[in-house]
């Protein structure tokens, strides 16, 4: 005998060693137990039996070696919740679904979502037209629909797929809102500009150009502060320096010559020539001039200073 187990509870299924089941849906799907019918002699009356299924050493015993787990594959089952959040031009489109319960036993691949317009215009039918993209994610829960007509009604319906194919299709239909005129336009201003406060306005402005005073005398006190603070070049005139600008090559004066070794400078002689009143001592020597020149060149801040 088979028996279906449902919770605390068992179902007969059927009588016999095998179990068939024909036109399966997710209902079928569940634990199925084979029991043993065993034959209990009556002391009594020998030639009389009972047949008894429900001894625990027969349940514990079967239980373990003809419990069979039954598990239906079927296409993915209906979204739980559909519907449509209109405006007049777009709109949209929101689901909500259960994966565990209703996958069909396959993780769902993609939705797929159509509209299409029902508007009793001329009789006029329309064909459905798919939202893009085709292949819907299955992580997402809702779309945007564009490209609607105000006050037009549509109808929506989207379905799930998993590996089996396409599940049971879910449809909503809804109306777009109209279009707003000129005359509902000059309400809603009428009605804000009653309700407009100028003070709020006055008192924003106010804090918005006293920030950007308050930017621009601290912007001014910093240059000022750099002007000040800027290194000023000493004149060729004042006390003797000369100061001159840095460029990358400097040359330096030909007859300077500093040695490392800090040597004695040489000495050099020079002769100047007669005058009017040297010409009665011809025989007298010539008297001799000897003097020293030592150019230093120092690097001072942004100039350079030559003693």
């Amino acid at each position: 005998m088979w028996i279906k187990q449902n919770g605390n509870s068992t179902d007969v299924i059927q009588t016999g060693h095998s179990l068939s089941l024909r036109n399966v849906s997710e209902t079928d799907a569940g634990i199925y137990i084979c029991l043993k019918l065993h034959k209990i002699f009556n002391a009594s009356n020998p030639n009389e039996t009972i047949i008894s299924s429900t001894t625990e050493e027969a349940e514990s015993e079967y239980y373990k070696s003809r419990k069979v787990l039954l598990i239906v594959r079927t296409p993915p089952g209906p979204v739980n919740l559909l519907w449509f959040k209109a405006s007049t031009i777009l709109g949209y489109l929101i689901w909500r679904f259960n994966a565990t319960t209703n996958s069909g036993g396959y993780p769902v691949r993609s939705f797929t979502a159509e509209y299409r317009n029902v508007s009793p215009i001329e009789n006029q039918t329309y064909p459905w037209s798919r939202l893009d993209p085709i292949n819907i994610s299955p992580n997402i829960r809702q779309m945007e629909v564009y490209k609607l007509e105000p006050n037009t009604t549509y109808e929506f319906r989207i379905w799930a797929n998993n590996a089996l194919g396409p599940g049971e299709i879910v449809t909503t239909v809804v109306t777009t809102l109209p279009e707003t005129k000129e005359e509902d336009l000059i309400r809603l201003i009428s009605a804000d500009l009653v309700a407009f406060d100028p003070r709020v306005w006055i008192a924003a402005v106010s804090v918005v150009l006293g920030t950007l005073v308050i930017l621009a005398i601290g912007l001014c006190v910093v240059l000022a502060k750099e002007c000040y603070n800027a290194p000023v070049l000493v004149d060729e005139d004042e006390d003797g320096w000369d100061s001159i600008e840095l460029v990358p090559n400097i040359i330096l004066n030909p007859g300077f010559c500093e040695s490392d070794d800090h040597d004695t400078p040489y000495t050099r002689t020079i002769i100047f020539g007669e005058d009017d009143e040297s010409d009665g001592y011809d025989d007298e020597e010539e008297e001799k001039i000897s003097f020293k020149r030592k150019v230093s060149i120092f690097f001072t801040g942004d100039t350079i200073r030559r003693i």
